[in-house]
């Protein structure tokens, strides 16, 4: 049995479920009929773990915001941004495939010097972004 839980719909597509307390047990789906599409559990007050799980679902549910963050990655960072960067992830334990998302949910959610070199003009970018499409 889950402990005690908040549930939340984002977006009309998310559902966030906070609990009071880690675990390991999920409640059954809440969202059945629903279009949810993506699912995250936290624990309450963590806001930061928050919002990056929900750049990685607008990442997922939001091809707009999906391509915007590619081309970012493509067009702004210069190839040697995108190598450090990817290697910075590799060393944290990501797969390649989801580099693009992992620096747009970093960038978006940590300090500017995150990834320990200058990727202010996509942060600009990325912050622009926001704005528009009201992350």
């Amino acid at each position: 049995m889950p402990p005690p839980f908040e549930l939340q719909v984002v977006d009309g597509c998310i559902v966030v479920l906070r609990f009071v307390s880690a675990t390991r047990v999920l409640p059954k789906a809440y969202h059945k009929g629903s279009a949810c599409r993506y699912v995250i559990a936290c624990v309450k007050g963590n806001a930061q773990t928050l919002k990056h799980e929900l750049c990685h679902a607008r990442f997922y549910v939001n091809e707009e915001y999906r391509l915007n963050m590619i081309n970012i990655w493509e067009k702004t960072l210069t190839q040697k941004q995108r190598n450090h960067i990817a290697a910075f992830l590799t060393r944290l334990g990501y797969k390649e495939d989801v580099h693009v998302d992992e620096f747009q949910a970093y960038a978006m959610t940590e300090a500017p010097n995150f990834y320990g070199m200058d990727v202010s003009d996509a942060l600009e970018e990325m912050a622009i972004l926001q704005k528009q499409l009201q992350v």
